[in-house]
């Protein structure tokens, strides 16, 4: 255990911060260039996650449409399973909760050299595997905070009312925030 300790102390977490925030405001230019006057494309979710083994961090962005379609397929799903709750709780929840099914899925992606430190060693033991998931979330988490509180999302063409999750070592779309902006 003390080599991952000693591995993740290594780690810069002001440059893995500052390259996720960098990776969200190219994707959000990107985006804007690419569908700036398109009324059916705007952004409804976004997903920001670190792939845990990899150590890249992909944005993601869904739109309502396509996010109302996989609900609906969702749904019918565990509907045709005879799993009425679990059909009825994807449809009262009204958004996507799998990033690897939003319509712009890994949109813009981030391989973070300064993570190479825990290369080899991440994945060793369970124990291992989940306190390198541990300190990704709290950066992540950081990160989300900091876009909160400096409108990072502002620019971007989006939905009046913006979802944005970060992965955690629970779930590859958690630490879910609404956000309303005024059209």
């Amino acid at each position: 255990m003390n080599s991952i300790r000693d591995a993740i102390s290594k780690i810069d977490w002001e440059t893995y911060q500052l390259n996720v925030l960098k990776t969200l405001k190219l994707a959000i230019f990107r985006f804007n260039t690419e569908y700036l006057h398109s009324n059916d494309k705007k952004v409804y979710q976004i997903a920001i996650w670190t792939d845990p083994q990899a150590f890249t961090t992909c944005i993601s962005f869904e739109t309502k449409s396509h996010a109302a379609d996989n609900i609906k397929r969702s749904a019918k799903y565990w509907r045709s399973r005879n799993d009425i709750n679990t059909a009825e709780a994807i449809e009262e929840l009204g958004y996507c909760t799998n990033p690897a099914d939003f319509e712009f899925r890994q949109y813009e992606c981030f391989d973070h050299s300064e993570l190479n430190s825990v290369v080899g060693v991440a994945y060793e033991q369970q124990s291992q595997r989940h306190l390198i998931e541990t300190y990704l979330e709290t950066n992540l988490v950081a990160v989300l905070q900091q876009i909160l509180d400096e409108g990072v999302l502002k620019s971007l063409h989006a939905e009046s009312e913006v979802i944005i999750g970060v992965n955690s070592p629970s779930d590859w779309y958690d630490h879910i925030h609404i956000i309303q902006f005024s059209i």
